[in-house]
């Protein structure tokens, strides 16, 4: 389910220019479709920056938690939202680190909401990072029989 009543999500967002975006919803589906489609209601930044991949997500129980969550992931360097994106589960250790009483629970590789949202909308073509998809090869990568 991409909407909770009661809880919502922040999400990090790779940007063609590099940049990661911090961002917080009700509704992680239809957020990212206004992202990527660049819909109104689009962030400013993103709309110049151009997203490329929802690159991690947590649930939280409540908005207010999931903005809390926003404000002290927004603090960290670009190396440390790096490091968070490969590894959701660490965002409960460093110097910004979440308390555990604000119950984000991170949507981790393999989770479907998050492979759903990277296959409709991310283009790997403009991924600055030439990383690929889940299921595909990466940009320029030789075919398996060269």
């Amino acid at each position: 389910m991409s909407s909770s009543p009661d809880g919502a999500y922040v999400y990090l967002l790779l940007c063609r220019n590099r940049a990661i975006y911090t961002g917080t919803t009700r509704d992680l589906e239809k957020r990212m479709r206004t992202h990527f489609e660049k819909r109104p209601g689009v962030a400013a930044y993103t709309r110049s920056a151009g997203a490329v991949r929802l690159l991690a997500a947590w649930r939280a129980p409540t908005y207010g938690d999931a903005l809390r969550a926003e404000c002290r992931i927004k603090k960290r360097t670009h190396a440390e939202k790096e490091a968070l994106a490969k590894d959701p589960t660490g965002i409960a250790s460093g110097k910004y680190a979440l308390p555990a009483e604000w119950g984000l629970i991170p949507l981790l590789p393999g989770d479907a909401l998050l492979e759903k949202i990277n296959r409709q909308y991310a283009c790997r073509r403009e991924d600055p990072t030439g990383d690929a998809m889940p299921g595909e090869e990466p940009v320029g990568a030789a075919p398996e029989n060269q």
